[in-house]
């Protein structure tokens, strides 16, 4: 055999082993790459089991704290509106004496006053909105958003309400100077506070109702952070 063929038998050994090793590199490093994904695709799945197992209590836990709150205030709530029913005749008597004071003698007068200060007594006794307020505070610290603001709408229909109540029998101020009181605004004040009750139990039930999965603009309340633990962790653990 002469030096050129023992040459060539030599370079393609030498390339035929060259490509073996390059072989075995390439078919190492994707092994390692497929290794490292199928761990972290454990890792994943733990964590996901792992959060599963924790959010399950936690879920609940945090429901049944929501639920409560909002019975609390549609307990208050419509404890408010019943108590003031009755004395809202009361003050649209008031209000309507007001409106025609002119037209009465002085004895009748006096009667009305009689009996205006026995009104405001009664009317007194039942125009709280305390424990609405107090409610109110416990479903925004609970939340989610929409049914804070839910909330929020029945505080500002109580506190309307109380307003109107406590100014029964005086003339309403206005830019242009005293207007004589509208007698029916007890009442309308009265059917705008049921309508935000009604409200808020909507929105509280189609929360309750739903599976937790708050949007992004969604502010779910005290428990909002407690997930994130899980998704910080994920992320840890496959970047190392």
């Amino acid at each position: 055999m002469s030096l050129w063929g023992v040459g060539q038998e030599t370079a393609t050994a030498v390339m035929g082993a060259g490509g073996a090793v390059v072989g075995a590199a390439l078919t190492g490093m994707f092994t390692v790459r497929g290794a490292r994904r199928q761990a972290a695709a454990a890792v994943q799945a733990g964590l996901a089991q792992a959060a599963s197992a924790y959010l399950g209590p936690l879920d609940t836990a945090r429901r049944a704290a929501q639920r409560e709150a909002y019975v609390r205030l549609m307990t208050a709530a419509q404890s408010y509106a019943t108590e003031v029913r009755p004395v809202l005749r009361l003050a649209r008597g008031m209000d309507r004496a007001a409106a025609n004071t002119d037209s009465l003698s002085r004895r009748e007068a006096a009667s009305e006053a009689a009996a205006e200060a026995d009104f405001r007594d009664r009317i007194s006794a039942v125009n709280n909105p305390n424990p609405v307020s107090t409610a109110v505070q416990h479903v925004e610290l609970e939340g989610p958003a929409e049914v804070a603001e839910a909330a929020r709408q029945v505080r500002a229909a109580t506190t309307g309400l109380f307003r109107t109540l406590r100014q029964a029998g005086h003339s309403e101020r206005v830019a242009g100077g005293v207007v004589p009181p509208d007698p029916e605004r007890s009442w309308t004040r009265h059917e705008e506070l049921l309508t935000a009750i009604e409200r808020f139990t909507q929105a509280a039930q189609e929360h309750l109702n739903r599976r937790d999965h708050p949007r992004s603009d969604e502010r779910p309340g005290r428990w909002a952070r407690v997930p994130a633990f899980f998704s910080r962790s994920s992320a840890r653990r496959t970047t190392t």
